[in-house]
């Protein structure tokens, strides 16, 4: 993709240079002093070369915003597979149950959503859950 897309702007900016290059010598008098076949040529290709360097200039746009969006979904795919997943509400709860009274430091989780809390916590930071003090 990276590739295509630098071609594309080499192509861009040769048109680009053509399309100046050409128009310059066809407008005014200068069309008149240019060699026969030259003038020809150049009386010729201009419009068309306007015409393609459109062309090219939207292709790149297009380009560009099809790379920048697929971009920002991948750095959104990223960031979701670096996010840790919720743990199982049912298991925590067991794993709960079944050793309370046992530790002090098994009643530092959330009951509900697993996650880490202070001592003084009356409320779980990640889903809101009453602690019972």
């Amino acid at each position: 993709m990276k590739k295509i897309r630098i071609m594309l702007e080499v192509f861009t900016l040769l048109a680009i240079s053509y399309s100046i290059v050409a128009f310059y010598n066809v407008s005014g008098d200068k069309l008149l002093y240019l060699n026969s076949q030259v003038g020809h040529w150049f009386a010729i290709s201009y419009k068309w070369a306007i015409v393609i360097t459109v062309i090219l200039i939207f292709s790149n746009a297009l380009l560009f915003i099809f790379a920048t969006s697929k971009k920002k979904k991948e750095k959104k795919k990223t960031i979701e597979n670096q996010q840790p997943k919720e743990a199982n509400n049912s298991t925590v709860t067991e794993v709960l149950e079944e050793n309370a009274g046992q530790t002090e430091s098994m009643k530092q989780f959330c009951s509900k959503c697993g996650s880490f809390k202070k001592q003084e916590d009356k409320f779980c930071a990640k889903c809101g859950t009453k602690f019972k003090n």
